[in-house]
């Protein structure tokens, strides 16, 4: 299964923002994101909802700017298991993310299939 969108998600740094008595909440960025990734979710595949997978995330950012690879996982993989794409994101044996530019043009793409074992 392939899922494509327009966008990059947002940084593991502003996912759950504090508010002055400390309680954690989700950042209305986030929110954002996640109502936005719902019109790309394709047909679900029961299939995928449990036994291990490989998923493979292509990162493409808009300019240049420092972005730590590791700080869009979280999002994009909530998502998955939020509209039920994947069962649980504990199923993932590997994960493979590049991130790359392509000058004004921000997109996704992730790439879910079965696991062959590792």
């Amino acid at each position: 299964m392939v899922i494509s969108f327009p966008f990059t998600p947002p940084s593991l740094n502003c996912l759950y923002p504090s508010s002055r008595s400390g309680i954690r909440f989700k950042s209305k960025r986030y929110k954002a994101f996640i109502e936005r990734f719902a019109l790309y979710v394709p047909d679900r595949n029961p299939t995928l909802l449990n036994g291990d997978l490989h998923v493979e995330i292509n990162l493409y950012f808009a300019d240049k700017r420092r972005h730590d690879i590791d700080n869009f996982n979280k999002a994009i993989l909530d998502t998955l298991v939020l509209y039920e794409v994947i069962g649980d994101d504990n199923q993932i044996q590997k994960l493979v993310v590049e991130k790359r530019y392509e000058k004004g043009k921000p997109c996704t793409i992730i790439e879910i299939k079965k696991s062959k074992g590792i």
